[in-house]
């Protein structure tokens, strides 16, 4: 993936260590990085097939694949934690927020520009850890995700974008559809976009998306 990058850009592996337990993550550095300008940043969150301890499997679907594709053009900062199952529990979250934090000692980071997003169970954990962390994000943009009904009230303040495909074999689109209504009726700053397509991966047709970036780049931690 790296076979362009400058040194020190691109997709970078990273360790640290929590409760002593070593984790790896990736982030993803513009080409063009310098340190003395802030940057926009996607924390991206993988599906279940993607879990593991490498660093590496989470970047195969979603949003490293569409980075890879310019990675010369894309200007965000992009952190891809990775997680041996899904992303329930207090442990999943804390392991992001140290991903956060570490990313945040190292790179410019824009902390009032910081995006969470993520795909299936890593959908699920963008309404898990959002509502967890809330004040630490712009805005949230889940796609084909599982729904978490009880986060509704904690969610509701966050302008949030919902993707899903009308034919998913394995996460219902009712799933997002029923969690845009719930938000919507809690006041929500919320987006619904279904695709009447069938299959997973919503997500290869949301990034293509240029308003999708137009609009991740408005938003601005309240």
């Amino acid at each position: 993936m790296n076979q362009v990058a400058p040194p020190n850009t691109g997709f970078i592996v990273r360790k640290i260590e929590i409760g002593g337990v070593e984790r790896k993550y990736t982030v993803f550095i513009p080409f063009t990085y310098e340190p003395s300008k802030l940057y926009p940043t996607l924390v991206f969150l993988h599906g279940i097939g993607e879990g593991g301890t490498d660093g590496h499997r989470c970047l195969t679907q979603g949003l490293a694949p569409y980075i890879s594709k310019h990675p010369e053009a894309f200007q965000f900062i992009a952190i891809f934690p990775q997680t041996t199952g899904d992303w329930t529990g207090a442990d999943r979250a804390q392991m992001v927020a140290a991903e956060m934090d570490d990313a945040q000692g190292s790179y410019s980071i824009d902390k009032d520009r910081i995006i969470l997003s993520g795909y299936s169970t890593g959908g699920y954990g963008v309404w898990r850890i959002g509502a967890q962390y809330a004040d630490r994000f712009a805005a949230l943009v889940p796609m084909a995700a599982y729904p978490d009904s009880d986060e509704v009230p904690t969610l509701a303040h966050l302008p949030i974008w919902i993707f899903h495909n009308s034919g998913d074999p394995f996460v219902f689109e009712t799933f997002s559809h029923g969690m845009y209504q719930k938000l919507k009726a809690a006041g929500a700053n919320v987006k619904y976009t279904e695709y009447g397509a069938f299959g997973h991966d919503c997500w290869d047709r949301a990034f293509a998306d240029p308003k999708l970036w137009e609009w991740m780049l408005e938003q601005r931690r309240k």
